[in-house]
């Protein structure tokens, strides 16, 4: 989230050494990867996670916006389309489905499922206001009006969050 991608990457590559089955360090050294322009290595991350842990709404979410980001339109709608059809079997975070669209450039459907996030109180939008994922929309007034609301006070401030009501931990087995 400090934008220190070769840093985070260099130490989270050491930390696989330590346990490669780590699933938080394969996250974000994806993340890492991403935001390098290494999509080819994050896909290959997310896709470990996934062959390890199976099909997470977490991972699903991170690989669907990886893929926007990289180009491959068709398969990151694919993953909004499995999204949508579990969800009529078992409640899929909203959040998960925004970073899809945000990779998109689907500003709209982006923040409308942010706002499905914020509606039920997901502990995910702790992160809005530092997370690179989100820098095309904070420009948006509603984006600046959704970080107001959970109370991280304005994009533009650097001062700390004074509130957040979430939902709770929401890592659970299906998630982990």
């Amino acid at each position: 989230m400090a934008r220190h991608y070769d840093e985070a990457i260099e130490q989270l590559q050491r930390t696989l050494e330590l346990d490669h089955s780590f699933i938080n360090a394969r996250r974000y050294l994806a993340r890492a990867y991403e935001r390098k322009g290494m999509c080819r290595e994050a896909i290959a991350e997310i896709q470990k996670v996934r062959d390890f842990y199976g099909r997470s709404q977490i991972a699903s979410g991170l690989l669907g916006y990886t893929l926007a980001v990289a180009g491959q339109r068709d398969e990151a709608l694919n993953i909004v389309g499995e999204l949508n059809e579990q969800s009529t079997r078992e409640h899929v975070w909203p959040y998960n489905i925004a970073i899809i669209h945000v990779g998109l450039g689907e500003r709209d459907q982006a923040l409308g499922w942010l706002e499905k996030a914020y509606q039920e109180h997901s502990d995910d939008l702790i992160y809005l206001k530092v997370d690179p994922i989100f820098d095309p929309l904070r420009s948006d007034p509603r984006f600046k009006d959704l970080v107001r609301r959970i109370g991280l006070l304005s994009v533009e401030s650097t001062q700390p969050a004074t509130s957040l009501t979430t939902r709770g931990a929401w890592h659970g087995s299906a998630e982990a």
